[in-house]
């Protein structure tokens, strides 16, 4: 019955293929795992690092208010001796004074006092003689910050801006008040370089770039201050607002990828790694259990049903034809005359490649329905459902034809002889022992009128 055998050939491949899809799924779902808990790792990470974002963006706008703090109340002193000493001011002792501020802090890069809008006093004066006598109102760039200043009352940080002579820098101006009215201006220039150098020296945790800009007028576009403008365009920057004199600041942080981005890059090539190993073995796994039943019920040589199949074979078959009135079964067994000879004269390789060839014959001479299985070293065996005797004999004839047309490798002419012993069921018997065995004694009994009447053939 060679049907059933396809079947069992179409099964093998469907699960093959189910072995296939099997180790997809395990492929699918470690590497779900993998990104599942890579996600989870990630998100943690985000969360810690937003945490130690704001806290250094914290501390970078603790260092500038410290720094700028100190300034704004050095000006507040001297603010103070203004209002007292408005009417009675000696330039030997203001100079002096403004010395020992401009001393007191390595950040003030000069120091100057406005009576009125007139910019009266300068120190150091060396290098900013052309800044003496000059008319706030006259500057366009100046006047806006410094009328503000004059009309609110209150301190403001400007800057950076160009100075006049020369540079830039960040000027804090606060208004000197006699008796609540306005009487001048305290403007102290400070060095945009020196205040940030100050600020961050300490700040080198390289796992956060940052910048500031001016936030005072609302919106994106503010003037950056200090680091890379880019930097607010990255989504993930962080901002924070901060204030100062009249005015916002925003420090942006950025987290720089770093070595735990890189472990994570890491860990999902692992994860993967993982489950492509894990889906492999799967597959290997399953695909050797299968041709390891496979080979339990076929014969490793020509393909064949061995014995085991064929024997269910058998029994499955003699239970459906007894509860069939009148049905009929036939089992043929076919030794091949003259196999030894070959075997022993040219090596086991060809006797392999005969079997395999004979076997094919074999096939493609029965029914799709027969069952033709290898029994053993140069023996088959042929399962017939529902024979008669006519249809029987016409086989052993092919079969027998089959066999003994010879077999040409190379220069090589191989052939053997054939054979055939027949039982019959119910007439030989009615147990599968009693069939093959019936066979088996018939076959024998073939073979010896065969060797009476003609030798078989080796090879020629």
């Amino acid at each position: 019955m060679r049907a059933p055998f396809n079947d069992r050939l179409w099964k093998f491949q469907q699960t093959v293929l189910f072995a296939r899809l099997i180790a997809l799924l395990a492929l699918f779902a470690v590497g779900t795992i993998t990104e599942l808990g890579l996600g989870l790792q990630r998100q943690e990470l985000d969360a810690s690092t937003r945490l130690d974002a704001i806290a250094y963006g914290s501390g970078l706008r603790a260092r500038v208010d410290r720094e700028l703090n100190t300034i704004i109340y050095l000006s507040s002193g001297l603010s103070a001796y203004l209002e007292v000493r408005h009417d009675s001011l000696d330039r030997a002792e203001i100079q002096s004074i403004l010395g020992e501020l401009h001393k007191n802090s390595g950040l003030i890069r000069n120091l100057g006092i406005a009576v009125g809008e007139i910019l009266t006093y300068v120190y150091p004066l060396k290098g900013n003689e052309k800044a003496i006598g000059i008319n706030y109102r006259q500057h366009p760039g100046q006047w806006p910050v410094v009328e503000k200043v004059i009309n609110s009352r209150k301190g403001a940080l400007a800057g950076p801006i160009d100075l006049v002579q020369g540079g830039s820098g960040f000027i804090y101006r606060a208004p000197v008040l006699v008796k609540g009215e306005y009487w001048g201006l305290l403007s102290t220039v400070i060095d945009t370089d020196l205040l940030f150098r100050a600020a961050f020296r300490d700040m080198t945790d390289k796992r956060f770039e940052f910048a500031i800009r001016d936030g005072s007028a609302g919106g994106p576009g503010g003037r950056v201050l200090h680091g890379r403008a880019g930097l607010f365009d990255d989504p993930a920057c962080l901002q924070l607002a901060a204030e100062v004199p009249n005015g916002t600041w925003i420090y942006g942080v950025l987290p720089v990828r770093s070595g735990s981005s890189n472990l994570l890059w890491i860990l999902r090539f692992l994860g993967w790694t993982v489950a492509v190993l894990v889906s492999i073995a799967t597959f290997m796994f399953l695909r050797h259990r299968v041709e390891m039943a496979q080979l339990a019920l076929a014969d490793s040589l020509t393909g064949l049903p061995n014995r085991r199949l064929f024997d269910d074979r058998i029994h499955l078959a003699l239970e459906r034809v007894k509860r069939t009135p009148g049905g009929r079964l036939g089992v043929l067994f076919i030794d091949l005359d003259g196999f030894k000879d070959i075997n022993d004269t040219y090596g086991h390789r060809m006797g392999d490649h005969l079997l395999q060839v004979l076997a094919g014959r074999l096939l493609r001479a029965i029914r799709a329905s027969d069952t033709l299985a290898r029994w053993g070293g140069d023996e088959f065996v042929l399962l017939v459902e529902e024979g008669s005797d006519e249809p029987l004999a016409q086989l052993v004839t092919r079969l027998r034809q089959a066999v003994e047309e010879p077999v040409y490798v190379g220069d090589l002419t191989l052939a053997v002889g054939a054979s055939i012993g027949l039982s019959h069921f119910p007439e030989d018997g009615e147990t599968v022992h009693q069939l093959i065995t019936a066979a088996d004694q018939n076959m024998y009994a073939d073979k010896s009128v065969r060797k009476a009447g003609q030798p078989p053939v080796a090879a020629r």
